[in-house]
């Protein structure tokens, strides 16, 4: 589990709690249309934050968006702990680790999540890329 010794509310998400709890299972598989969406979307979160690794490891103005809201800042804090413990970088591997983590609070393969699971997921994502996203914001407070 990510450790928050030190939350630190932006502008966008204050008052927004970041829940570890992962929603109920057994409630439907995610087929592999709804994983080849994820990743689809993943890769938008990638892209408008400017995310990407040379030899595995995040560079560049991928720094940049360490602080643009809680949710980047919860990512970031949380792909650091796991390349700490996995004794490796920070790459795009710990970042979508860490956001999974965070999300449904515990990593694990989209094959293997929920129908709830994989919505969840698809809204933390969706705040990844703009984290003022009323209709986004609601689904992550329900």
């Amino acid at each position: 589990m990510i450790a928050d010794t030190s939350p630190v509310a932006s502008k966008h998400t204050a008052g927004v709690p970041l829940r570890e709890a992962r929603p109920p299972s057994g409630q439907g598989q995610v087929n592999p249309t709804q994983i080849k969406i994820l990743a689809n979307h993943w890769n938008r979160v990638c892209q408008v934050n400017l995310w990407h690794a040379v030899d595995g490891r995040m560079v560049g103005e991928s720094q940049g968006t360490r602080n643009s809201s809680e949710f980047h800042q919860r990512v970031w804090k949380g792909a650091e702990e796991l390349a700490e413990k996995n004794r490796c970088g920070v790459g795009p591997m710990e970042m979508r680790n860490a956001a999974t983590l965070l999300t449904l609070g515990e990593v694990k393969a989209p094959a293997d999540m929920s129908l709830p699971e994989f919505a969840r997921l698809m809204t933390f994502y969706s705040l990844l890329i703009d984290p003022e996203d009323p209709g986004a914001l609601s689904k992550w407070r329900a």
